[in-house]
């Protein structure tokens, strides 16, 4: 199971790199944690950075 944070960071992918999912310039760049989920409770598991839609539709689908 799988938790994830979305952070708008207020900036572009000149300060934070393309989007590391599709590769493409972003103008409003978004930060996801994911944290995993083991037997004494949640911790981070990967970082992105990217368009909102592409982090959300990278999501594991046994989110909760």
């Amino acid at each position: 199971m799988y938790k994830y944070t979305l952070i708008n960071e207020h900036a572009s992918s000149d300060k934070y790199g393309n989007c590391e999912i599709c590769g493409g310039y972003v103008d409003n760049i978004y930060h996801q944690s994911e944290f995993k989920k083991f037997e004494f409770g949640y911790f981070l598991n990967n970082e992105l950075f990217g368009h909102k839609d592409c982090l959300i539709k990278n999501q594991k689908g046994d989110k909760k």
